[in-house]
């Protein structure tokens, strides 16, 4: 404490002064605590100099991948009144050692100061540092104006999502888009699932670094996403809880798994559906209602109901893009499949029912409602592709091309569908009816899909889970592990690139929009590959009866072989 006489002592910062000796013998050169301070200013200039360079570096990357503010470059500043109180500090201890008992005294006032002015930068400090981070954790656009929240995942379905997003071409009438799908690595530390260490294990992080070295020059103005954005199970929310509920854990692993990966990326619109995954995989219980949600806080992630319909804007042209919920293919009754089956027993236990979002009312009533569900989809999907005048028309969806095929040759036939972006097997493949890859050239043979379908690649090699590696297939051309799709629209072509997640391009294709002389000349190519046969059809764990084209669970994959043929 100081002396009671000192009571007043703020005002000797500027009314006190000291004889011509006290000055002399505190600072021979007449500045007090002068040469120190100067020194430890001297200190502060080479320290900033030096954190300038890196923050000027550490700026320039958060710059390209995260567009972070460069606040941090205050903090050098506030050091230098901290180094001028430190100096100011020095000096006044120093003073200490002189005998005049006045000086003492004024001493103590200096330090008592001192100790104010340290403790003042030390909380402003600590401020701005609080805001700094405060803004880096929601380093998003929010979305604004309508419609609103939804009050339940279920109420914008099939809608036309309006929101205002910006399309650029390169000012040659060339637009650059990326696709991806089975992303989300496991959280918090980003392991791709499935994988016991090696190199699989940081998978989504090689496909996010070739997506970001390649958006350098191509600078996509949107992404497609075909879901599984978390695995294992999704969010870990309920999925009778609001799509608004817990929201600081929702942002918080968008933020995590989506934004803390993708960078500027993830300031781009992506266009979204749900994975079966997103369901909770072999259950139908977790957190898809907040995904939904979340279109609602993130401008750009543009998810706004299970099926909606975007139209973007491209210079002269425009793409309509219907996002289609095709999670039913993977939804059987309870005691059927029960690890690869949203509706399975695995739910029991749990919440067991979505019924407050407008979703399955129980667990014996999950297959129905799926299926259900997907039928009116595919209503809405007619009556909106018949009704679009866009140049381009494309459907954007979980399950992987093959699919309901008869269905979709009818919407090129009929309403001119030109391309479906697709995912769920972990790997990607360009279905081009010209491809060298025998295990493409199989899979469209056996599924039916030639020339009269739509365009359609597999992009579910997004690095979220272990790639299939098949042993029976040929990966090369039109056929990889991991990776994402380039696609480069005009408005009389589009270019598909499959990059793998080496950064190499395995393959492309040129397609042409609906009713173009291109389109008709594709229209009457047929694929012309051999059926495949894989080791396990027939086995023990997967009988003819089950595995066949014509089986209750068929896999494209024993299509071709002997034992299907013969029971049949």
């Amino acid at each position: 404490m100081l002396p009671e006489e000192h009571s007043g002592a703020l005002l000797l910062l500027s009314s006190s002064t000291t004889s011509e000796g006290e000055r002399a013998t505190a600072d021979p050169d007449g500045d007090v605590g002068g040469g120190l301070d100067s020194h430890h200013q001297q200190q502060h200039q080479h320290c900033c100099g030096h954190r300038n360079e890196q923050e000027e570096e550490a700026h320039a990357e958060t710059d390209e991948d995260g567009d972070l503010s460069s606040e941090g470059v205050q903090f050098c500043k506030q050091g230098g009144t901290a180094f001028s109180a430190l100096g100011t500090s020095a000096a006044a201890a120093s003073l200490l050692l002189a005998p005049p008992r006045t000086t003492r005294r004024r001493v103590y006032v200096v330090l008592g100061l001192c100790t104010l002015v340290a403790v003042g930068v030390i909380a402003e400090r600590r401020r701005q540092e609080h805001l700094t981070w405060d803004r880096l954790r929601k380093p998003f656009k929010m979305y604004e104006g309508r419609p609103k929240m939804p009050r339940t995942a279920e109420q914008y379905g099939g809608m036309i999502d309006h929101r205002e997003v910006e399309v650029w071409d390169n000012n040659h009438g060339v637009t650059h888009v990326f696709a991806v799908g089975d992303w989300g690595a496991t959280l918090p530390d980003h392991i791709t699932f499935a994988t016991h260490g090696g190199s699989d294990s940081g998978t989504q992080w090689r496909v996010a670094a070739a997506m970001k070295n390649r958006a350098r020059w191509a600078n996509p103005p949107y992404i497609l996403n075909v879901g599984d954005n978390f695995y294992i199970q999704g969010l870990e929310h309920s999925c009778n809880a609001p799509p608004w509920d817990n929201q600081g854990a929702t942002t918080a692993a968008f933020s995590a798994g989506w934004q803390y990966i993708y960078g500027n990326l993830a300031h781009r619109p992506w266009l979204s559906v749900l994975g079966n995954h997103d369901y909770g995989g072999w259950r139908f219980d977790k957190g898809w209602p907040q995904q939904i949600g979340y279109s609602f806080v993130n401008h750009n992630w543009i998810m706004p109901a299970r099926y909606y319909k975007k139209r973007m804007p491209h210079k002269g042209y425009d793409v309509d893009y219907f996002m289609i919920d095709s999670n039913a293919w993977d939804a059987d009754w309870p005691n059927n499949r029960v690890n690869h089956n949203i509706c399975s027993n695995h739910n029991y236990g749990g919440v067991s029912t979505c019924a407050a979002n407008g979703g399955m009312p129980n667990i014996e009533g999950c297959r129905g409602w799926f299926w259900r569900t997907y039928k009116q989809q595919k209503r809405w999907l007619r009556h909106h592709l018949a009704k679009s005048k866009a140049r381009w028309k494309a459907v954007v969806t979980h399950f992987p091309c093959g699919y309901d095929s008869g269905f979709y040759r009818e919407m090129k036939r009929r309403h001119g569908l030109d391309l479906m972006v697709t995912g769920h097997r972990h790997q990607q493949e360009l279905w081009k009816t010209t491809s060298k890859s025998n295990y493409v050239q199989s899979f469209m043979q056996t599924s039916n899909w030639h020339g009269d379908a739509p365009a359609c690649f597999v992009t579910g090699g997004g690095g979220g889970i272990v790639s299939e590696k098949f042993s029976y297939a040929d990966y090369g051309h039109d056929l990889a592990w991991y990776g994402f799709f380039h696609l480069t629209f005009t408005k009389d072509h589009l270019k598909i690139v499959l990059i793998n997640d080496f950064e190499q391009e395995d393959g492309e294709w040129i397609v042409y929009p609906h009713g173009t002389k291109g389109w008709h000349r594709q229209m009457k190519v047929r694929a012309t590959g051999n059926a495949l046969c894989g080791s396990w059809c027939g086995d023990g764990n997967n009988p003819w009866w089950k595995v066949c084209p014509w089986g209750r669970e068929p896999w494209i994959s024993c299509g071709g072989c002997q034992g299907c043929k013969k029971q049949r």
